[in-house]
């Protein structure tokens, strides 16, 4: 079975037959190795079931994906970085560098969405970052695949090639750390992984990742999550991050707060009017 073909024809298949979804109908639990087992297994419809929950608008979260010990290599990644290099910004455009940068559109934001957070950003042509991707990979070539590409797809594009992997760590600091509600697109990837490398437990007190559900309300999922879990769901449903520990202040420089890995394939800034996310509200 070739279950990256498969996955794909399932995604035309429910975008031809019906609305991509708007809004998060249901949370869900499963361990990531019993995911696993789904989407590389033979059984094609128990896969197909798993596509149609999350075109059908579920987050399914994805328990035990990754140890603590992963998370914290995961981690150290960011702070090694930023130790090792100043803080600039930059287009993805040809010999792009890894950069990282603190986001803050709380004073400047017009129409757009509001965001608090600092973020590392990592291509793959760069040097010294191999055991970052390789460490993503295990789980990302699965997202791939999930999502109807082959495993390797996209891992040697460039800037000219109009599309390209990028993994985003984030840090949403105590403080206000957050992102306002928005949608990314749908053009590439549907089925969005998002690697929780945090716990509300014991490393900030509220705040957190929600779904806009039907009713337009916030669902927060961080009481369903640890740290090490992975959340799956359609990119279009409009989601964000709401302020973490707004009442403490805010320091870049403790790496306390909410962290998170985005795998995500792009568009880059060669291609005109590139998809971006859209805030909403």
């Amino acid at each position: 079975m070739d279950h990256s073909r498969f996955f794909a024809n399932k995604w035309k298949q429910l975008l031809e037959e019906g609305d991509r979804p708007r809004a998060l109908t249901g949370i869900s639990q499963m361990e990531y190795s019993k995911f696993s087992e789904l989407v590389l297994g033979a059984d094609q419809k128990a896969a197909a079931e798993v596509a149609e929950r999350i075109f059908a608008g579920e987050a399914i979260i994805l328990k035990n994906a990754l140890l603590k010990e992963k998370v914290d290599q995961i981690k150290k990644v960011a702070f090694d970085f930023a130790a090792l290099n100043s803080a600039s910004h930059n287009e993805i455009i040809p010999d792009c560098p890894d950069w990282h940068e603190i986001n803050d559109t709380m004073e400047t934001a017009n129409g757009g969405y509001t965001v608090l957070d600092h973020s590392y950003y990592f291509f793959r042509w760069n040097e010294g970052n191999g055991e970052l991707f390789n460490t993503a990979d295990t789980y990302w070539e699965l997202c791939k695949i999930f999502n109807g590409y082959a495993p390797g797809a996209f891992k040697t594009n460039l800037p000219a090639d109009g599309l390209v992997d990028r993994i985003q760590l984030i840090n949403y600091p105590r403080g206000g750390g957050h992102i306002s509600t928005h949608t990314d697109p749908d053009f590439c990837i549907r089925a969005l992984f998002g690697f929780h490398l945090s716990s509300s437990e014991t490393d900030y007190d509220a705040g957190g990742f929600y779904i806009i559900n039907g009713a337009g309300e916030r669902v927060m999922l961080e009481d369903n999550m640890s740290c090490g879990d992975i959340v799956c769901w359609y990119s279009f449903i409009p989601h964000g991050v709401e302020f973490i520990d707004p009442d403490r202040p805010t320091n870049f420089q403790s790496h306390d707060g909410r962290w998170f890995m985005a795998c995500n394939t792009i568009q880059s800034h060669l291609v005109k009017d590139r998809y971006r996310a859209l805030p909403v509200g």
